[in-house]
């Protein structure tokens, strides 16, 4: 009787409520899409971002991109001279190509639609320019890397789709271009990195079968590749780094599990290959950094535990090693940086707490190393980098107060080290980068405030510092490219460039005027980066910020400017920490962190200085244990860390020392997870579920309650050593579905009940092949009421949108958007009125642009036509916000901005049909009560939260008074 009285007295409430309130509700206009600010307004430079400049036969050869295509360039330093030699990819940003020349010919990385990112060369010439070999068939490429000339040969990493990434040489034709050999035979690849050329073959760092990252040598044939010392004996390796070549030997730093990381030499012989001095005694190692050879010496920074981090050099021998000079007072030391051989002498920067980052010189002894040049006084830092020598004088880039980031030249004296242009007028950065001599001259990337980032030479006069040419021309329209939207009270926060602050943090209510930027985080460039990490904690947002001279580090805001704060600086200097992998979990938020002494590893914050702590040092030393997608799962903080004996392994924490352990080791040959790779955990039945590899039965589905004995696999989907590689984990009402590899049918759907008897494929989606692959592995699920939308390719039609209840006869595709084989590529399927998913989908007509699915091929429609004719708008970062969809877009008039539109649900409609009749308001408030937690009414949850608020009843009741908003027609 209670209940009822408390129903009716309820809806007597708010239907008297909404009657007084109706005359100034809100009228929803839904589907109607709204630019809701157009920030970036400022005309928009397009820059070319030349990059991997070398000198060939005379002329620099470059990369660089004219607003559409990357292009091989070349230039004789005049604008008429600079002209496109081939198109070798697509894009407005030029990835690496690694530029290298072999003899007559230069050799890089190039892409093109039929080969993927392959080996390509050229002989200046357009003619004389295209793909070298084709490494693996088809049109993913084999993504060459590491180019390195040694000889007349040129080495190089490569993947060929069987062997996984492994070392290859090329004599510069496509026969003569092969692997060397296969190190660790099956797909998983022995991951060959710091390829040095040494007595005609390279030197190398490679992970061999259970040896961990060793040091190899390879004279090009697969006789001649080698592992020339195991240092440390087991899996974990001695991850030998920053290779380099004097006095006939190879210099690098390796971990001996003894001695920490400390300095070692190699003449490529097991017996040739010794630690040349234990700097630091103890486990901890004082980790060698910036070795640079000069003559027969190599420089370099190591810690000895008593001086912090400072100067060294090394002939070769323990006694010819030794502190050059303790410049950095006290145990942080002054961390020397970009060490440079100039003529004979060392010039690097050096860090001291009372003159910030300046540049000095070396000649090995203390009394010969000294501040050259103060060029920011008192603390703050001129930061000099990308040091040339250009006929005895070296060219770099320094910042000063006054000039910003510009171009500056040294002799190695005080009195000759002057500023040589200020590219770009005023205290902005021209940001010179880049630079290569060639032909007298030094060529290099600047931006002059106008025309972007281009091409410039220098003869390092201030007469004689021009731009060579504009390469990609200007655009009217500027974007300020919103991403890592996030609700928080209402508002969306994201990050976005206005074109003046750089990217920095706003906020948006949805209108132009309650648009705004929140705070300058770093009032001399920008506070993000491509990668935006931002997580809300209870009424604020934590995310990770460059504040300027701190580098990357913990942040809090709370929607205001006098809000928005550092919570702490956990890696003192420029550096930053770089937290990243935000989650909360327990009232606090959980990253991880690199706090310069014990590497990435894992740690908590409750948004105060003093609460910021590391969780507990898994793997002790400089390297780190790398945690990894942290998952807060039946109240309990699940991870992946590798302790540097086990692998990467599962964790637990409670968010202290004592109780941060491991679940289990899952795999004792090695690691239980794969590097690199998504991880997809999620919950269920208050146990985590993921696919692990034990070593025995390949990459499987597992679960774990936390412990030990609750960690088993659910089941073998892929019976033997191979992997179902299970993926796209997701809960829906208690059941798991997921994507897995039985061996039989490829890539297919799957559902579970975390039981091997009650674990099943769902559907043969494609019996051709596999439905899920390469274009739909980033496009995820989304869970909508009882069932999955998904992008799938049924071998016919392309990957299209697709929906599954679990059953077989319950799997269909719902709509053929793009008719034909090529698919509609669905992507960032996002849940929306809590009946409909909202997506990203490609069709011939209208490009790539929003659309709306209910499941139903007749609710399956276009949102959004943004950019004219078939040119894509391309929506992203969809976010829903109560009632209101948020998307990234571009369109033709505003370039990639902010948009919403409405979405499409009737407040308080439980059965669909249209209408809120007083039956489904007595089902909504309820809900609301908590007395009937067993009926659902989806779209009286309009904020999606799975509850029933006030403000939500109320929105029911005007629907029950005035209809449901009406959508526009299809």
């Amino acid at each position: 009787m209670l209940g009822r009285r408390l129903v009716s007295t309820a809806i007597v409430g708010l239907w008297a409520a909404c009657l007084h309130g109706s005359e100034v509700a809100r009228a929803l206009v839904i589907g109607e899409p709204v630019l809701v600010r157009d920030i970036n307004s400022q005309p928009l430079v397009v820059s070319s971002q030349p990059q991997d400049i070398v000198d060939f036969a005379g002329r620099a050869y470059f990369v660089a991109s004219d607003g559409d295509l990357i292009g091989l360039w070349r230039s004789d330093g005049l604008p008429a001279g600079t002209e496109l030699v081939a198109r070798i990819g697509t894009g407005s940003s030029p990835t690496d190509s690694f530029l290298s020349i072999l003899g007559q010919r230069l050799v890089f990385v190039g892409r093109s639609g039929a080969e993927g990112q392959e080996l390509w060369s050229s002989d200046g010439t357009t003619a004389g320019t295209g793909v070298l070999a084709d490494v693996r068939d088809g049109p993913l490429g084999s993504f060459p890397s590491d180019l390195t000339t040694s000889g007349d040969r040129l080495f190089f990493v490569a993947d060929d789709g069987i062997s996984g990434r492994e070392l290859w040489v090329s004599d510069g034709t496509s026969v003569g271009t092969r692997r060397v050999r296969d190190i660790v035979e099956g797909a998983a690849g022995s991951l060959p990195t710091f390829l040095t050329a040494y007595d005609g073959g390279v030197a190398f760092v490679a992970s061999g079968d259970g040896t961990g990252d060793e040091l190899w040598f390879s004279d090009g044939s697969a006789d001649g590749t080698r592992l020339v010392r195991d240092i440390l004996v087991g899996s974990q390796g001695a991850n030998p780094s920053g290779l380099v070549v004097a006095n006939d030997v190879v210099f690098f730093s390796a971990d001996d599990g003894e001695n920490g990381a400390e300095l070692w030499r190699s003449d490529a012989t097991a017996d040739g290959t010794v630690l040349v001095e234990d700097i630091r005694e103890g486990e901890v190692g004082s980790d060698p950094l910036s070795l640079v050879r000069v003559g027969e010496r190599v420089f370099f920074s190591a810690d000895d535990g008593e001086n912090g981090e400072e100067l060294w050099v090394s002939d070769g021998s323990s006694a010819g090693t030794r502190l050059v000079a303790d410049l950095g007072e006290g145990s942080v030391g002054s961390v020397p940086l970009f060490l440079f051989d100039f003529d004979g002498t060392l010039l690097f920067s050096a860090d001291l707490d009372v003159g910030g980052r300046e540049l000095w010189r070396s000649d090995g002894t203390p009394e010969g190393t000294s501040l050259v040049a103060d060029l920011r006084p008192g603390a703050a830092s001129s930061r000099p980098l990308g040091f040339v020598n250009l006929d005895g004088v070296v060219l770099f880039s320094a910042q000063t107060d006054g000039e910003g980031v510009e171009l500056w030249r040294s002799d190695g004296s005080g009195a000759g080290t002057e500023l040589v242009r200020d590219i770009r007028e005023g205290a902005a950065s021209s940001a010179p980068a880049r630079f290569v001599a060639v032909d007298g001259e030094v060529l290099f990337a600047a931006n002059d405030g106008s025309t972007g980032v281009e091409l410039w030479a220098s003869d390092g006069s201030t007469d004689g510092t021009r731009q060579v040419a504009n390469i990609a021309a200007d655009d009217a329209v500027a974007s300020s490219f919103p991403a890592g939207l996030t609700p928080l009270g209402g508002d969306v926060y994201f990050v976005a460039d206005d074109g003046v602050t750089g990217l920095e943090l706003w906020r948006s209510d949805g209108s132009a005027d309650g648009t705004e930027l929140v705070a300058d985080v770093n009032p001399d460039g920008d506070a993000f980066s491509g990668f935006v990490s931002i997580v809300r904690y209870d009424d604020v947002l934590v995310f990770a910020a460059d504040g300027g001279d701190l580098g990357v580090e913990l942040w809090r805001s709370d929607g205001t400017a006098d809000g928005t704060r550092m919570i702490a600086d956990i890696r003192e200097g420029p550096q930053g920490s770089f937290p990243g992998s935000l989650t909360v979990h327990d009232g606090e938020v959980f990253f991880v962190a690199d706090d310069g002494e014990r590497g990435p590893e894992l740690w908590r914050t409750d948004g105060t200085e003093a609460g910021t702590a590391i969780v507990r040092d898994v793997r002790e030393g400089p390297i780190g244990s790398f945690p990894g997608f942290p998952a807060s799962i039946g109240g309990q903080l699940f991870f992946i860390a590798d302790d540097g004996v086990l692998g990467l392994e599962l964790y637990i924490t409670n968010g202290s020392d004592e109780g941060t352990r491991l679940v289990d080791d899952i795999n004792p040959e090695g690691g239980a997870f794969p590097v690199p790779g998504f991880l997809f955990f999620t919950e269920l039945d208050g146990d985590i579920v993921f696919g692990a590899d034990d070593g025995t039965n390949g990459n499987e589905l597992w679960r774990s309650d936390g412990t030990a004995a609750g960690t088993e696999m659910i089941r073998d989907v892929f019976s033997g050593p191979e992997s179902s590689t299970p993926s796209f984990l997701r809960n829906v009402n208690g059941r798991l579905f997921f994507v897995a590899d039985d061996g039989i049918r490829d890539q297919e759907l799957f559902v579970s009940n975390g039981t091997d008897a009650g674990t099943r494929r769902v559907a043969d989606i494609n019996p051709f092949g596999s439905a899920f692959g390469f274009f739909t592995f980033f496009f995820s699920f989304a869970a909508v009421d009882q069932q999955v939308f998904l992008a799938a390719d049924d071998g016919d039609r392309g990957v299209e949108l697709w929906r599954s209840d679990g059953s077989e006869a319950g799997t269909a595709l719902v709509r053929e958007i793009n008719p034909g084989p090529a698919g509609s590529f669905p992507a960032f399927l996002t849940p929306s009125s809590g009946r409909t998913t909202v997506f990203q989908a490609c069709d011939a007509a209208f490009g790539c642009e929003l659309w709306e699915s209910d499941g139903s091929e007749a609710g399956t429609r276009r949102l959004t036509d943004l950019a004219a004719a078939d040119r894509s708008s391309s929506p992203n970062g969809i976010t829903v916000v109560g009632d209101t969809i948020y998307f990234v877009a571009d369109a033709d008039e505003s370039g990639t901005e902010l948009w919403s539109v409405q979405r499409e649900f009737c407040p308080g409609d439980c059965g669909g049909d249209g209408a809120v009749a007083v039956s489904e308001l007595v089902r909504a408030v309820t809900i609301a009560l908590g007395t009937n937690k067993v009926e659902r009414c989806l779209d009286a949850d309009a904020n999606g939260d799975g509850e029933v608020a006030i403000n939500e009843l109320i929105r029911g009741v005007r629907s029950a008074l005035n209809g449901c908003p009406s959508a526009p027609p299809s």
